[in-house]
Order: structure tokens, then sequence, then C-alpha cells
């Protein structure tokens, strides 16, 4: 995990220089506006943890601030947005929308309490992703292992089986190994510093694939 989250050279995070060398990219922390009639790409749900140990070190309100700059982000690729919390149980919060103006106040009404029943929110996302079109993608933001690690990785194999990209971001608190099994492919699991939850999440808008 060190190098994970060490600052190398120039400033940039390990984690950002393994992220832009995995995409050939490089990865901005502030993407440029794309231009106006972008097409429809596809749907990407943003999956929140909202259980008790997000409300350690802020990490809840990293998680607030970046969430609505990754919706912007995605909304401008031409993706739909929807969000869906899980704690105890999961709850979809906004279904995924081209533009959705009132994301920023859905997210900052969020609170952390309970467990992470990961699994629920897994699935709940699958059923209305699973017969859409275009591309569809779940990206899951989280600071730890789930009630049942075992369920989680089930219902990920499911949307995976579906055609559904996974993609995670998970703080040093997160078990690595366990969020290179939920996502895609290992490329697409993340883990940053807490301090660093805002930036990583508004980056992961950068591999949500292209058109078809």
């Amino acid at each position: 995990m060190g190098s994970e989250l060490s600052n190398i050279g120039n400033g940039t995070p390990a984690w950002l220089q393994t992220l832009q060398r995995t995409t050939g990219k490089t990865v901005e922390t502030q993407l440029r506006s794309c231009p106006e009639g972008v097409t429809f790409v596809g749907i990407v749900d943003l999956v929140l943890d909202c259980s008790g140990s997000m409300s350690d070190n802020g990490k809840l309100a990293f998680a607030q601030s970046g969430g609505a700059n990754f919706a912007n982000d995605a909304w401008k690729k031409g993706y739909s947005v929807g969000l869906i919390r899980f704690a105890d149980t999961a709850e979809r919060l906004m279904v995924p929308e081209p533009r959705g103006t009132h994301l920023r106040n859905l997210l900052e009404e969020l609170f952390a309490s309970g467990f992470t029943n990961l699994a629920a929110a897994i699935r709940l996302s699958t059923q209305h992703l699973a017969d859409r079109s275009g591309q569809r993608c779940m990206c899951i933001v989280t600071d730890g292992m789930p009630t049942d690690a075992a369920d989680a990785l089930s219902a990920a194999q499911v949307a995976k089986s579906r055609g559904i990209s996974i993609m995670v971001i998970g703080t040093e608190d997160a078990d690595w190994s366990f969020l290179r099994q939920l996502a895609t492919r290992r490329n697409l699991a993340v883990h940053v510093p807490t301090q660093q939850l805002h930036s990583g999440i508004r980056s992961m808008a950068k591999l949500l694939p292209g058109p078809s």
C-alpha cells in the first residue's frame, strides 16, 4: 500500500501516476468542458459508502464534493448519472439523468451511520443498468470491507456477467486485494489517501468508457 499513497518527484501522487500509465492519458484534476452537443454514451451509477466509518477524518465530506464533480465530468462525456447510497441497506437517491441539477443537494444531505451492505448496493444498481442501452457502469466509493465480502463479490460477478463495468475507489482503510477483485479489471480499482479522496473520485470519470 505504501507506494500507492506516496508522492513522487514532481509532486504527483503515486496513485494518480499509476492511473495515468494505465490509461495512457494525463488525468487532470480540473477536466476541461466538452463541446456542446455531446451525444449519449451510457449510464453510470455513483455508489457511495455511507457507513459509520465514513464519518472519520472527513471522508464523507470528501466523497460528497468529489462525487459532485465526478457527476459533472461524466455528464460532459455523455453519461446519465444516478446516485445510490449504502450503509445497513442500499437506497437509490436519483435515477440516472443526463443533467441532474439536484444531485449536489442530495449529496449534501448524506450522513454516515451503520454497517457496509455493499452487496445490496451492487444489486440495486444492476437491476437498473442491466437492460439499458449504451455503456453501463457503476463507480463505487468505499473506505473499507463490506459486511459480507463474499456476497459483495457474488453480486459484482452477476453485474459483470450482464456487461456492467465496475470501477472502485477506496481510501487507505480499504482492503486493496478486495477492491481489485471487485473491479471489472484491476486497473479500474484505485487506492487513495483520505485527503485525496475528492480528487481521486473526480479522476475516475476519466476511466469511463467511450462510445461502443
